[in-house]
């Protein structure tokens, strides 16, 4: 009775097992050990349990400031809440954004600042009194898409690492000793402007840098997977069956002068559909589209000239969305 009552709050809400059912084919998560973090506070004391406790990440449906989540427990009870406000894009920039995590009764907790240069998306943790916790980047390399937490100044790679379907919402986060320590699933209950996510965090896990990281990695997905339609790139790499995760060249290409489009060389892996038109008066002429249908690039196959008993002479033409002439 004591347990039922404690999994089933009488105020309502959903408890710890029909949670993990909502999350079809996630395991019940481990307790860690050593804990998360080992050797230093937790982000937030509270949300560090001695068993495995189910949480609600909500996104609000409408917010001014940016993608805003609340935490709640299991009845409904307001744990934390995360601010994705301030997401200044710049044009053939990185994205940088800036997440807050404060308690319910609005005390600040951490700060995730998205770093402006780097390989892949990557956010500082810093504690409330500015000392940096660690940081949450997505893996550069690997078959799977996954994103990793680094303690600061531990220096023996990722503490948590998040894998498993990220457009589905359904993860699970790994322990540095292979452990699943916490899972993400998808609610039943979902609109064109609210996302809400069960989040199942195992003992001796602090909860709220599990949380931060899941919104971190939202926010992350959204911007590579606009809402606007399209595949992803880990659906497209799906979708060329064997091939692999491609790798960051170092020197870029080209190296030591500038890129034929600028526009177009990236800090980060990027996915492109290159779709042939079906009718052209000049040739075989190629559309490059974004996968959110967004026009890139035109390349023109025209200027097709036969020659009896010659190699065929052909020019190709490259230019902007706007028309301008790149090559």
């Amino acid at each position: 009775d004591e347990v039922h009552d404690e999994e089933n709050p009488a105020t309502g809400g959903e408890g710890l097992p029909d949670m993990l059912e909502d999350a079809q084919g996630l395991p019940m998560p481990q307790a860690a050990s050593p804990p998360i973090p080992a050797g230093r506070p937790p982000l937030d004391a509270v949300l560090m349990h001695v068993g495995a406790t189910a949480y609600e990440l909500e996104e609000k449906a409408f917010s001014m400031s940016g993608e805003d989540f609340e935490v709640k427990s299991p009845a409904g009870e307001l744990m934390l809440k995360i601010g994705g406000g301030n997401r200044i894009p710049i044009a053939g920039m990185p994205v940088w954004d800036k997440l807050t995590v404060s308690s319910a009764s609005g005390e600040f907790i951490a700060t995730l600042d998205r770093e402006m240069i780097s390989m892949t998306p990557t956010y500082d943790v810093y504690r409330a009194d500015g000392s940096k916790f660690g940081k949450i980047s997505k893996a550069m390399f690997g078959f799977t898409e996954a994103f990793e937490f680094f303690l600061e100044g531990d220096g023996g790679g990722p503490v948590l690492r998040a894998e498993g379907s990220f457009s589905e919402r359904k993860y699970s986060f790994k322990s540095r000793e292979g452990s699943i320590v916490a899972t993400v699933g998808r609610g039943y209950y979902q609109t064109d402007n609210e996302n809400r996510y069960h989040c199942i965090v195992g003992a001796n896990v602090d909860a709220s840098l599990v949380l931060a990281m899941a919104v971190a990695i939202d926010e992350v997905h959204d911007e590579e997977n606009p809402a606007t339609g399209g595949e992803g790139l880990p659906d497209m790499l799906e979708d060329a069956q064997g091939l692999p995760m491609p790798q960051a060249a170092s020197p870029p290409i080209p190296a030591g002068r500038p890129p034929l489009d600028a526009v177009l060389m990236h800090v980060g892996a990027t996915a492109y559909e290159l779709e042939e038109k079906a009718f052209s008066m000049s040739g075989e002429d190629f559309e490059v589209k974004s996968p959110a249908g967004e026009l890139m690039l035109k390349i023109g196959g025209g200027n097709r000239i036969p020659i009896a008993g010659m190699p065929v002479w052909d020019k190709l033409t490259v230019s902007s969305a706007s028309g301008e002439f790149i090559a």
